[in-house]
């Protein structure tokens, strides 16, 4: 076993570089949540590699007017989440509110 083996890049993808620092552009998809009347974000996703650990993703929704969307439905019991234990999701919400 090494103590210190060396950094290797497995990353199949070509790593854009800022300051020397590898930055991947992710892009973002439309995605439908909710069923037949669903609100749709856009999601941030790590897609073109399988990934093992720890990993996350990003939805943006909004501005829409609500009156043309409909809005987002939020359970009465927000923020409590049923989580399935063997996944491990910590969801997050940020509400941003802009004038």
């Amino acid at each position: 076993m090494e103590l210190k083996p060396p950094e290797v890049d497995a990353s199949p993808l070509a790593p854009h570089c800022v300051d020397g620092a590898k930055v991947e552009i992710l892009t973002l998809r439309a995605v439908p949540l909710g069923g037949l009347c669903a609100m749709t974000v856009a999601r941030t996703l790590l897609q073109r590699r399988s990934l093992i650990g720890a990993w996350c993703f990003v939805d943006h929704y909004g501005p829409d007017r609500v009156l043309d969307v409909g809005g987002m439905g939020v359970a009465p019991e927000f923020p409590r989440v049923t989580i399935k234990p063997r996944l491990n999701v910590e969801p997050v919400a940020r509400l941003d509110v802009r004038a």
